[in-house]
């Protein structure tokens, strides 16, 4: 299946790759697919729409915040298909700013997704911030 994507141009994807979000997620509610792009060489990935140009930025958060700990609620857990936590993947929504260092990373609503089943869900978890700074330890520069 090929799909128009801002950042990527057209691209091919398989059906196999698409995450369902079966209802969205809140306030794109009319988005259900998805599929996750590696973004270069980098720790981030786009989840762009494969139904429209909607895409977001996102990031496995747990490089960037070890302390990041939660449990997934068992209603999402049965709704996910959930059944070993090696099927599960965590992203987090990046909000980038013109000044990087200025950059959050949304902690409260993390994207869990089943990499089996390949069904996804943001869930709300009200013990930690919409807006943690994406580089708590400040932004390092090497020359590579």
């Amino acid at each position: 299946m090929r799909i128009q994507t801002p950042l990527f141009g057209e691209i091919e994807i398989e059906e196999k790759q698409i995450v369902t979000f079966s209802h969205g997620i809140p306030g794109f509610e009319e988005e259900t697919e998805y599929v996750f792009l590696p973004l270069d060489d980098s720790q981030f990935v786009i989840m762009q729409s494969v139904r429209s140009a909607l895409y977001f930025i996102v990031v496995n958060p747990f490089p960037i915040y070890v302390d990041y700990h939660f449990e997934i609620p068992r209603a999402e857990l049965t709704q996910l298909q959930l059944e070993s936590e090696k099927d599960v993947v965590v992203y987090n929504i990046v909000v980038l700013r013109d000044e990087l260092e200025e950059s959050t990373v949304n902690m409260q609503a993390p994207l869990i997704v089943n990499i089996r089943s390949m069904k996804g869900k943001q869930i709300v978890l009200n013990q930690f911030q919409v807006k943690q700074p994406l580089f708590p330890n400040g932004i390092h520069v090497t020359n590579g």
